[in-house]
């Protein structure tokens, strides 16, 4: 079985990023150990070779973005493909976050070295992923006429 159809939670994925992007890293936290959130982290090296990270979980948002984000005071929003995203800033990492929390309490925070420009590319490309294809998005196109 995989992992996305053991997920508690309809997880976001990066859809058609550009191959500048690199993946470096992928890791799951949490699963088969009971009722605790689980937390996904994918790590990406920027097209200008800054990093990049997607992190998502269902932990409580109110303890699980201030820790992504390393900051618990937003500095503004920022609108992604029409869509409210919060803005954070840590000067000591020059670490940038953009974050928001989907209505079922899953928080999703991309955040890294990158520009917010190249972060909003990442947050753009977040697609919702279905969790009965083992993690591989099927065309949600299909033939009326079977044959």
């Amino acid at each position: 079985m995989g992992d996305a159809q053991r997920r508690p939670y309809t997880v976001y994925a990066p859809e058609n990023l550009p191959p500048t992007w690199r993946p470096t890293s992928s890791r799951l936290h949490g699963l088969g150990e009971g009722k605790g959130p689980v937390a996904w982290h994918l790590g990406f090296v920027t097209p200008s070779d800054e990093y990049a990270a997607l992190e998502q979980s269902n932990e409580k948002a109110s303890e699980y973005v201030p820790r992504m984000t390393n900051n618990k005071k937003p500095i503004g929003t920022q609108q992604v493909d029409g869509v409210t995203w919060t803005k954070y800033h840590r000067k000591d990492k020059k670490a940038n976050s953009l974050a928001r929390t989907l209505p079922n309490g899953v928080s999703l925070v991309v955040t890294g070295t990158a520009s917010y420009e190249e972060l909003a590319v990442l947050a753009a490309s977040l697609k919702p992923q279905p969790r009965t294809t083992g993690g591989v998005p099927v065309p949600t196109a299909s033939p009326s006429n079977p044959s």
